[in-house]
This record gives structure tokens, sequence and C-alpha cells, in this order.
């Protein structure tokens, strides 16, 4: 670390395990490890392969999401008013039992300065999945009941094919 103030400063760090707890609508994560390197302007961090990692966001989702796998480079940058969080590809597999998927993701984070939500435009590519994986994504506060009971009572365990996702949300 090399730290003159807030607009001078480089740093390289590995964490190992790193958790913190939900707070407001920031999710808790647990597990996180990798490398950080960045100075005022711009961080990367390296997420290395076999990472186990839980998510939980407690208002969004019935329960953590747990990854044996979430590897891959994200890069965090400034652009003119927002703080910019992007990957090209970060590989992920889910742990959790019984309800098997994997993948990658790419997409973008955008942080306005001004308090705004943030903006989304992401994209996964599923690998592999079983339909009842499919129950973990189903979000709890913006899905009404109905949408959610159906396929839940209908969907049996089964394999299904690999396919795209993507989500857009402006600020």
């Amino acid at each position: 670390l090399r730290y003159v103030d807030a607009q001078d400063y480089d740093v390289v760090a590995r964490f190992e395990a790193l958790a913190w707890h939900a707070y407001a609508r920031l999710p808790s994560v647990y597990g996180l490890s990798g490398i950080l390197r960045g100075d005022q302007d711009a961080m990367s961090v390296e997420l290395p392969q076999h990472n186990d990692v839980a998510v939980s966001v407690p208002h969004v989702f019935r329960q953590a999401l747990e990854f044996s796998e979430l590897s891959g480079d994200v890069a965090i940058y400034r652009n003119d008013d927002a703080w910019r969080i992007e990957t090209d590809a970060l590989a992920f597999e889910g742990s959790t039992p019984g309800k098997s998927y994997g993948g990658e993701l790419r997409g973008s984070v955008d942080v306005p300065d001004d308090g705004r939500r943030p903006g989304l435009d992401v994209a996964a590519l599923v690998t592999h999945a079983e339909v009842q994986a499919s129950h973990l994504f189903w979000p709890v506060t913006s899905m009404p009941h109905p949408p959610v009971a159906w396929p839940a009572r209908g969907l049996h365990l089964a394999p299904t094919p690999p396919g795209p996702g993507a989500y857009r949300r402006s600020p």
C-alpha cells in the first residue's frame, strides 16, 4: 500500500475468505478470495479458480446462492459520473445439493455518484442446470406469488438445455 491521500494511492492486496454482512440493500458475501490491484482511478480483482463463495440477498432470494466456483477478473473504474464494475467472463458453478447449475457471467454495473440506483447490463450463459436450481433465482419481493407457484408445482427435477439470458436496468 502506498497512500498519500484519497487522490493519490496504490494498493496490491491478497484477501482470503473475505466476508461481510448484508446492510440495507447490499448483499452479504462469505468466503471470497482473490487479489486486488489498483489506484485512485481504477482497480482490478482477480478471483482464482476453486473459490468457494456464498452470496445472500435476504430481501430478494429465498436462500443464499452457494458457489463451489466463482472465478475470473473484475475491473472497477471511474466514468464521468459513476463507478463501473465489469467483467468479460466470471465463471460460476453452483454448489447447492440437488440444484446443480453452472456457466459464465458477463456485463457491468454502473454505480452513479448521485445515489441513484445502479444500472445493470449483464448476461449469463448457463452451460448446465437442473430445473430445481431455477427456484434459487426467483425473487421473493418483485415477483407475485402466482407466477412463482405455478412453475414450482409443475416443474420436476430434470436437466435443462444450455442457453443465454440477459438483464438490463437503467439507473
